[in-house]
């Protein structure tokens, strides 16, 4: 079933086109005004569907006309309205219902698009794979839906084996991960092209099967540049695929936004594409997105040798980290906890202060050796740094890694530090992770890596719009793992926030 909408005051969407038209026209249009019509026409699209089983195409057309303004103050509005609000919020369902919304909602944004002149090239694209109305895009989305099963005699020929990143780092384990250590074993002599943003690389430097063609996705671009990232995967696999014939290829899809979740082809000829609609599938008794990826494949491709998620740091990464946790383990036999803090721009998915300086903290009064994770986000080594100024001015010994260090004297100080602080990579802070006792952190990538290297995890999961979601994006590995769900952790008073701290330290304990 659909989320259900947030509260609001119904409201007249038609007088509400008309207004944003006429404030547009006359120059009016405020990013703040252009909040309030985004915000409204987003909810009244919810509300119609859930009160009345109503499609409100004039809601998507307001969103899609400001998303397309040349003022990217409002066209933000727009965009915020078209996807935190309702495209991420129906996908984050995971209901088949929610799925079937989102493919008619996001047609017509591909519709509208296109006939916008910044759409040209995009029109032409579609036109060349005879994808011209409405019903030729549901028509051919409903059509790679369906389970299409692989004959094993097709492995000999394929050379390459294209996957399409699921853009986000932590799904990039979660799934896609799952999706190459199968295909690894089905096409033992094929060339693994992974594309997707150039991060991705970090995820599996380590193994020699898996080649990157960087793509990077703009998740905070305009809409144009969004769909603009689909004809440079077409063009890749083109540019890669020349001189194969179909039957000496293999594309599959892990429900990938490069393609925007299967509404948009990336080959003509799609007996050798496999697209996996995670959002609905279903299994009986498996819950978590990296059980019910294997499930699917194992559907596909028939099952071999059991698969799972995993990440494959480069050997320097790896080394470093070892040698790091070398020194500092011979300053004190510490139980070495990794932790990240980091949200991805969604502050709803953290607890609030000081949750975050207390855990680290109690940590520490344990005894525990702290790896702490800047961030990427500007947010996040700002909130990061003022936790560490606190803790340092306590007089906890602390000291900061990067990727490049590489000399005597940081090395050392890890012998004297209590708090380690890492400003670098993404793959440099996972083979970090791999060498620890323990993990905590919000519903991030780190979790899923820390599962996937077999890590004791602890996830603390707030800030969804899904009952489903903590459960599809459940650490999966072999290691053992917890996940504390917390309704509405913004508004936990003091009291609650300890209460949750003091669960995260009693499942550490539990590990040690």
């Amino acid at each position: 079933m659909i989320p259900t909408a947030p509260p609001l005051p119904q409201i007249d969407l038609p007088a509400t086109l008309a207004e944003f038209q006429r404030l547009e026209h006359t120059g009016q249009l405020t990013p703040a005004l252009a909040t309030q019509l985004a915000t409204a026409a987003a909810a009244a699209f919810l509300h119609a569907y859930a009160d009345r089983g109503e499609y409100l195409g004039e809601a998507i057309t307001l969103l899609c006309d400001m998303s397309m303004l040349d003022d990217p103050a409002v066209s933000q509005a727009g965009l915020h309205g078209l996807f935190p609000s309702l495209i991420e919020w129906l996908g984050d369902a995971f209901d088949p219902a929610a799925c079937l919304i989102y493919q008619q909602l996001f047609v017509q944004v591909i519709q509208h698009c296109r006939q916008h002149p910044q759409g040209a090239p995009l029109d032409a694209q579609l036109r060349r794979f005879g994808l011209v109305t409405v019903q030729d895009l549901l028509q051919r989305a409903a059509r790679v839906r369906r389970l299409q099963r692989f004959d094993p005699k097709r492995a000999g020929p394929i050379k390459k084996v294209f996957i399409l990143s699921r853009v986000t780092l932590g799904a990039d384990i979660a799934v896609t991960s799952v999706v190459l250590a199968k295909l690894k074993q089905v096409c033992p002599d094929a060339t693994l092209l992974l594309l997707g943003d150039p991060k991705a690389e970090q995820l599996f430097a380590g193994d020699a099967r898996v080649c990157l063609s960087p793509l990077a996705y703009p998740r905070g671009g305009g809409l144009s540049a969004r769909l603009a990232t689909w004809l440079a995967v077409v063009e890749a696999i083109e540019r890669e695929a020349a001189g194969l014939q179909s039957h000496e290829y293999l594309i599959v899809d892990p429900d990938s936004r490069l393609a925007q979740l299967g509404l948009l082809p990336v080959v003509a000829d799609e007996r050798s594409y496999h697209f996996f609609e995670s959002r609905s599938y279903r299994a009986p008794g498996l819950h978590s997105l990296s059980e019910l990826t294997a499930h699917w494949l194992n559907a596909v491709f028939g099952a071999t040798a059991p698969i799972a998620p995993y990440f494959a740091p480069s050997p320097a990464n790896l080394a470093w980290a070892k040698r790091l946790l070398t020194e500092g383990r011979a300053g004190t036999p510490a139980f070495v906890v990794s932790i990240n803090f980091g949200v991805g721009a969604n502050p709803r998915k953290r607890l609030p202060d000081p949750f975050e300086e207390t855990l680290v903290a109690g940590l520490l009064q344990r005894g525990a050796l702290v790896l702490l994770d800047s961030g990427g986000e500007k947010e996040e080594i700002e909130r990061i740094g003022r936790l560490t100024a606190s803790l340092q001015q306590n007089g906890i010994e602390t000291m900061t890694a990067v990727d490049a260090t590489a000399c005597n004297a940081d090395f050392a100080d890890a012998r004297r530090a209590r708090l380690i602080v890492w400003r670098g990579s993404i793959g440099g802070f996972g083979a970090l992770i791999g060498q620890s006792d323990a993990y905590i952190g919000y519903d991030s990538a780190c979790q899923h890596l820390a599962a996937a290297l077999g890590v004791p995890t602890i996830d603390i999961f707030t800030g969804f719009s899904s009952p489903l979601m903590p459960a599809r994006w459940y650490p999966h590995g072999p290691g053992p793992a917890q996940m504390f769900v917390v309704e509405r952790g913004e508004s936990l008073t003091q009291p609650q926030l300890n209460g949750v701290v003091a669960q995260v330290l009693a499942g550490v304990a539990r590990f040690r």
